[in-house]
């Protein structure tokens, strides 16, 4: 059943399960607005909370943690864009779904050190932490 998932759509559009996942839950949130959301929720972007193993040793150059227990978390806010979609298109797996794909894919190979630092400016960078803070928190992780 998963099949296309997890090997020829991946494979086609150079991308990871993680990119087709977020991109078809983007859309799909995206539809889900337009039926269930008030008038100024229903935003082209989609929000989320991402969560990463923070184990991102090309970070910081000659660090090894291979020898470290557990993992180092990290979540980091992502803001996906549906703007300018033919959605139907999308849902019928149409060029709309490629382009999609592509675009979340970008978004993501972004976001610097798959989020590793936005913890840092956030909470503990004093220069940075109000001004991310006024921007709110994603509702969805």
């Amino acid at each position: 059943v998963t099949d296309a998932l997890l090997t020829t759509v991946p494979g086609t559009f150079r991308a990871g399960v993680n990119d087709v996942l977020l991109s078809a839950f983007a859309l799909a949130v995206a539809d889900w607005r337009d039926g269930h959301a008030a008038d100024d929720d229903r935003s082209p972007h989609v929000l989320v909370d991402l969560e990463s193993h923070g184990r991102e040793e090309e970070a910081v150059g000659g660090v090894d943690v291979a020898e470290t227990a557990g993992w180092f978390t990290s979540l980091y806010p992502v803001r996906l864009d549906v703007s300018g979609l033919d959605r139907a298109q999308a849902w019928d797996g149409g060029p709309a779904a490629g382009t999609l794909l592509k675009r979340v894919k970008e978004e993501l190979r972004a976001v610097p050190d798959h989020g590793l630092g936005f913890g840092l400016l956030r909470y503990l960078n004093p220069a940075t932490a109000g001004e991310l803070a006024a921007l709110g928190a994603p509702r969805i992780g």
